[in-house]
């Protein structure tokens, strides 16, 4: 933003959260979970279950099959009292009818775990604007809903399970990540009304990284891509647990929460700088003049064999300067094609670099020029950089 002639960015930073002795849970209480039958808001029934016995009213829009039935069961064996109603929170009605049964059946609600989402993953000129509501309504609408309709609670917390995507940003999730935006402006707007007396319950905004087990599932290639390219791992269960109690006893309104390799992390989110390279012994070279242009060359070359490999094409059919979604690239196969490149220059692309530079020819450019080291130890060429810079 700018703000009196000065520009601002927001940027991540890293907390220390306190010990969670402070934590707003307690012991039989009363909690609302939508997104109750998938699988992060059965995560924290669990966790609630088994620490606080606590009285739980999952929600979802379709009825629980047989399994889910089974998991009720297992949640009440720890000594949980557990009352699952069929509502869609993006609907005022139905939120109205899910407090008022916990009412009925509770005596009242203590916290809102807003666990609810849909994905319709698709790159924008492919989307409908049904895809676009699909995903805004229970993030957007339902969020609007479950604050108006708690307002007179006695409620400990109001938390909203938001995403990693909407501070990156992810290629084919625009509306994903606009959803969970809100999520996260509404929650310091509602902590402004509470601290105003308006509202009760500390209000926090979780941006989830990649869990393990539960949330929203992701490809092996883009697995791979987090781990080896972000240094981030899938999050663990316990780690996100942590990350939710000991948010809920801290300050903060929002929290990024992710795991991993901590170097590697702060390093693609900018909390450090990445080290200088080391030096390394100069390769035989060509005079450099024209050194660049030959570099790119080569990676030209290298990126069509591979593009070719990947799409099962003859070169005939790939033209460097054709845009890689043209070729049939798709999300995961871009994602591959970034593994796949990373894999041979040993650098740390991700599939964001091909919306930037759309072809192939593009790529080739970007990595002669700003990864030149790289690619030119795999050439056994010169860094053309380096060599102009003589």
């Amino acid at each position: 933003r700018r703000r009196d002639g000065a520009r601002a960015l927001r940027k991540l930073k890293r907390i220390e959260l306190p010990e969670a002795a402070a934590a707003p849970l307690r012991d039989r209480g009363v909690y609302l979970i939508t997104g109750g039958a998938g699988g992060l808001g059965l995560i924290f029934a669990e966790f609630l279950a088994r620490r606080y016995a606590a009285r739980l009213l999952l929600t979802g829009r379709s009825a629980p099959s047989a399994q889910r039935e089974a998991q009720f069961d297992q949640l009440r064996a720890h000594g949980a009292e557990v009352l699952y109603v069929e509502a869609d929170v993006s609907s005022a009605a139905d939120v109205q009818r899910l407090v008022g049964v916990c009412r009925e059946h509770f005596g009242g609600i203590n916290g809102v775990i807003h666990s609810a989402g849909v994905l319709r993953d698709a790159y924008v000129r492919n989307k409908t604007a049904g895809d676009f509501d699909a995903v805004l309504a229970p993030k957007v609408a339902g969020t609007l809903h479950l604050d108006a309709a708690t307002r007179e609670e006695p409620l400990d917390f109001f938390a909203l399970f938001s995403s990693m995507a909407a501070i990156t940003g992810n290629a084919g999730q625009s509306d994903y990540g606009y959803a969970n935006h809100f999520l996260d402006s509404f929650a310091f707007r509602r902590e402004r009304q509470r601290e105003a007396g308006l509202r009760r319950g500390k209000t926090l905004s979780l941006n989830w990284s990649l869990w393990a087990d539960g949330g929203m599932r992701v490809d092996e290639q883009t697995e791979q891509m987090f781990t080896k390219t972000l240094g981030i791992k899938l999050l663990g269960t316990d780690t996100g647990i942590d990350a939710f109690v000991n948010g809920l006893a801290s300050p903060a309104t929002q929290l990024a929460v992710l795991e991993g390799d901590q170097e590697k992390i702060e390093i693609a989110w900018g909390l450090r700088k990445k080290p200088a390279p080391a030096a390394t012994a100069a390769v035989a070279a060509p005079a450099a003049s024209g050194a660049a242009r030959n570099l790119a060359a080569l990676v030209q070359a290298e990126l069509t064999r591979m593009a070719m490999e990947f799409l099962k094409l003859d070169a005939a059919d790939i033209a460097p300067d054709s845009v890689l979604l043209d070729l049939g690239f798709d999300s995961i196969g871009l994602t591959t094609y970034a593994n796949g490149i990373n894999d041979v220059y040993g650098v740390d692309v991700t599939p964001v670099l091909f919306f930037d530079y759309p072809s192939i020819q593009e790529v080739a450019r970007y990595l002669a020029a700003e990864r030149s080291a790289e690619v030119a130890r795999v050439h056994a060429v010169a860094d053309a950089g380096a060599a102009a810079a003589k």
